[in-house]
């Protein structure tokens, strides 16, 4: 049986935000975007993902033999998500029309950047590659499930899992690496051993719901294709 499949029906369009932090993200809109310079637009913004994420390796590369460079990596992280904050936007107050481009890049260079930060975690401190690899995997599969929720149901959801959303996760990463810098016994094994966990039961959980969804879609198409 084939299925045919209206990508022209998905959208960027996102449902309410449940993050613990969430209530703070309209008073940083409204105080930081006039500071943004005119020139700067959304795919600028975007792009930049990807020199941040080109930092993030290269300090985290000289953390090897000094965890202070985790100060730059930290800074590099802070530049990310501001950035990735203001895109969208930059783009809809400037009318910039990049639409499903911004939507699939800004997802696809979140990705690189997460990417890159593992990869970072990998060269200062080889020696927890396995537990770096796990957590990696499991949030890997947020994004694939993320995808196929946009896929089956046309909409992308950023309303965090347990009152933890992007905002909360910067902050974690952020205190993480000053905690690597001030502390030199720090059980990085069970730190990541907890955040994958933590991690894998989010994902059940966007797992459950998304399907619950998809369920209730299909028995009213159903119903509805029954009266007709």
């Amino acid at each position: 049986m084939n299925s045919k499949i209206d990508f022209g029906e998905i959208s960027g369009k996102t449902r309410k935000k449940t993050y613990l932090l969430a209530s703070l993200e309209p008073k940083l809109m409204m105080n930081f975007y006039p500071l943004i310079p005119k020139f700067v637009e959304t795919y600028h913004l975007t792009w930049s993902a990807f020199v941040s994420a080109l930092a993030v390796l290269f300090f985290s590369f000289l953390a090897k033999n000094n965890l202070a460079w985790f100060w730059l990596v930290n800074l590099f992280i802070m530049i990310h998500h501001f950035t990735d904050f203001f895109d969208g936007e930059v783009g809809r107050r400037r009318e910039t029309g990049l639409v499903k481009w911004g939507f699939y890049a800004d997802h696809f260079m979140d990705f690189v950047f997460l990417s890159a930060v593992m990869v970072g975690y990998c060269l200062a401190l080889p020696q927890y590659f396995l537990f770096f690899f796990l957590f990696f995997i499991t949030i890997a599969g947020h994004f694939f499930n993320s995808l196929l929720r946009c896929i089956a149901l046309g909409e992308y959801s950023t309303s965090g899992h347990f009152g933890f959303g992007p905002t909360e996760i910067t902050v974690a990463v952020v205190v993480f690496n000053l905690v690597l810098i001030f502390f030199k016994e720090v059980r990085v094994d069970l730190a990541f051993g907890i955040a994958s966990f933590l991690a894998a039961v989010a994902l059940i959980d966007s797992f459950y719901q998304t399907q619950k969804a998809c369920w209730k879609v299909d028995m009213e198409n159903k119903r509805a294709g029954q009266k007709s």
